[in-house]
């Protein structure tokens, strides 16, 4: 017997040769084509119609018109007509001079004295509204004691937050915000 010339090959294993050629993968391709080509063609729907299981789909069912509410007194026709309120109802008595957020909101209107309307419409600046936003800053909190104000739980869920804010100071980005 002679001598094994490379460590890692075994004795008595064959290798496998690559050069034969995928039979299996070459039909389940085929079949995957075949059957992708049945299914996105008419082809099932004509198989169908010749074995006789034609799919009939039915027309769709028309719906019956209500009858309207028709009452007739002394050959006087009357019918009921039901309102629907509209979509967003504004009830009497609310302040709408406040917005769904709570901000209030003021309005003015200012009339001068003009010409007639042909003249006036022609004229640029005739018709014109202004917006002015005022809008209040805070400050921001300096000391230790100003954020344990607002929430006193800041001291334990930071527990150097005292060492941080004595040596700290107020970006000057903050003005800038609003």
């Amino acid at each position: 017997m002679a001598p094994n010339l490379t460590p890692y090959k075994i004795d008595g294993v064959k290798r496998r040769t690559s050069n034969s050629f995928p039979w299996v993968t070459a039909f389940f391709a085929v079949l995957a084509f075949i059957l992708g080509t049945t299914i996105l063609t008419p082809i099932p729907e004509k198989i169908r119609r010749r074995l006789g299981l034609e799919r009939k789909v039915a027309p769709p069912a028309r719906k019956k018109e209500p009858k309207p509410d028709v009452i007739y007194k002394d050959r006087v026709v009357e019918k009921k007509i039901l309102v629907r309120p509209p979509y967003y109802e504004i009830k009497k008595g609310t302040d709408v001079s406040k917005t769904s957020r709570g901000f209030d909101y003021k309005y003015q209107i200012q009339e001068k004295a003009g010409r007639l309307a042909s003249s006036e419409r022609v004229k640029d600046g005739t018709y014109e509204a202004s917006l002015t936003f005022s809008v209040v800053r805070p400050e921001a909190a300096r000391r230790f004691g100003e954020l344990v104000k607002q929430n006193p739980d800041l001291p334990e869920i930071l527990p150097g937050l005292e060492a941080l804010v004595e040596n700290s100071r107020v970006s000057p980005f903050f003005k800038g915000f609003v």
